[in-house]
């Protein structure tokens, strides 16, 4: 994958690891939630892998 924020790229890679870019989340959720992601997986995130 590969995201674009105001025309200038900002992650490349698998969507494990362009999910869990602070920069994406900062972009898209703002720095609050980017913060608040720091040190967590997407997975995590979404409350765990699924039962």
């Amino acid at each position: 994958m590969v995201v674009f924020h105001q025309g200038r790229e900002i992650a490349r890679g698998s969507p494990r690891e362009v999910t869990g870019n602070p920069a994406v989340i900062e972009a898209y959720l703002g720095k609050r939630a980017a913060k608040a992601a720091a040190g967590h997986t997407p997975i995590d995130l979404m409350g765990g892998p699924p039962e």
